[in-house]
């Protein structure tokens, strides 16, 4: 598959994956909820400079990584957080 040049057609494209991702990996949160979460979150954790950032979204009894990239301003990818040592 060639590489979308488009930013609009990039940033649908990963939406799709990140929903097949979220659907395959049993994801129990909508991706559109993740997108708004990463929205609100971003200004917080963002460094200039930075293009993507990983989030850890943890809910009753489950943990997803979330990764956003910020230049296409959409999830990318999701799948489950590794379980935490203790």
């Amino acid at each position: 598959m060639p590489a979308l040049r488009n930013p609009v057609a990039r940033a649908a494209a990963c939406r799709i994956h990140a929903e097949r991702r979220a659907r395959e990996r049993d994801c129990p949160v909508p991706v559109e909820r993740l997108e708004r979460l990463c929205r609100r979150m971003a200004p917080v954790f963002v460094r200039p400079g930075q293009t993507r950032y990983l989030l850890t979204v943890v809910g009753e009894g489950w943990r997803r990584q979330v990764v956003w990239d910020l230049d296409l301003d959409c999830v990318v990818t999701v799948y489950p957080a590794p379980d935490r040592k203790r």
